[in-house]
């Protein structure tokens, strides 16, 4: 069975399940980025196959951001050394969408830097959250998905396109909820719930 944190993986299961994904290439070939840039709309991002932490001895450890990758950089011959994945820039809104079992927690982040990265993680702490309710849709997909990677905790990553709605960007193996104030206890409350349901 293919590993539940790696992204093509994700993102293939998720289209199956009903969520809209965002436009993927995954490539060694730099002369099928500027095709697949342009089939965009021009404006591109690079992300890790897989969550990964980089270690530096100068700066220690830390994680890849997402981030855009201009025309000058479309043609790099450095793509050929190894798959990479590129998606189509995708506009609006984050949403962080925590799942405990069947229970669904979703909260917008919206950064105080409107120009700022655009992995809403470099933003730090900087950013103001705002829970939302998880359209009907959008919650039966999410379910699906869960079932189908064999989940039955997660944190996933959605962009609320304006005009195509929730977009769904990854799974995050690392799962951080604690970080939403306004969500905390209750994500607390429903891992605990579930823990003491599934020892019984």
């Amino acid at each position: 069975m293919a590993d539940a944190r790696v992204k093509p993986h994700q993102l293939a299961v998720a289209a199956r399940c009903g969520l809209r994904v965002p436009a993927t290439l995954i490539t060694t070939e730099p002369e099928s980025v500027s095709d697949f840039a342009r089939s965009v709309g021009g404006r591109i991002v690079t992300k890790s196959l897989a969550t990964m932490v980089t270690v530096d001895d100068l700066r220690g450890s830390g994680v890849l951001y997402t981030a855009e990758v201009g025309e000058d950089l479309w043609g790099d011959p450095g793509i050929a050394a190894t798959a990479h994945l590129f998606q189509e820039l995708v506009s609006g809104v984050d949403i962080r969408l925590t799942a405990v079992g069947g229970e669904l927690f979703a909260t917008e982040i919206h950064p105080a830097d409107l120009g700022g990265p655009i992995d809403i993680r470099a933003h730090h702490e900087n950013v103001e959250y705002r829970v939302v309710e998880v359209p009907e849709g959008v919650r039966r997909a999410v379910l699906d998905l869960l079932r189908e990677l064999r989940l039955t905790f997660a944190a996933l990553d959605f962009k609320v396109d304006p005009e195509r709605g929730w977009m769904f960007l990854e799974a995050n193996p690392n799962g951080q909820w604690a970080f939403i104030p306004e969500l905390r206890d209750a994500i607390a409350c429903a891992i605990t719930d579930f823990l003491e349901t599934s020892c019984r």
